[in-house]
């Protein structure tokens, strides 16, 4: 399957990107010391910043990108 629309083209590489180096990298705010995810909260082994929120401010990030890149 090809996508001939380059906005969604451009969003989809810029996505798997960063999820790729988000996910290779390990932060800490995402995974415990067993490597397991942390869950949503706030106290001991919780983050603020789960990973599936991270994932889904990164798609429309890169979505808005790709659309200023394009429009230019």
């Amino acid at each position: 399957m090809i996508i001939k629309n380059r906005k969604l083209q451009l969003a989809i590489i810029l996505y798997l990107v960063i999820v790729g180096v988000l996910i290779f990298l390990n932060p800490n705010f995402f995974y415990n010391d067993q490597g397991k995810m942390k869950v949503f909260g706030i106290g001991k082994n919780k983050t603020m910043f789960p990973l599936w929120l991270i994932i889904f401010v990164v798609a429309v990030f890169c979505y808005y990108i790709s659309v200023i890149v394009t429009n230019v």
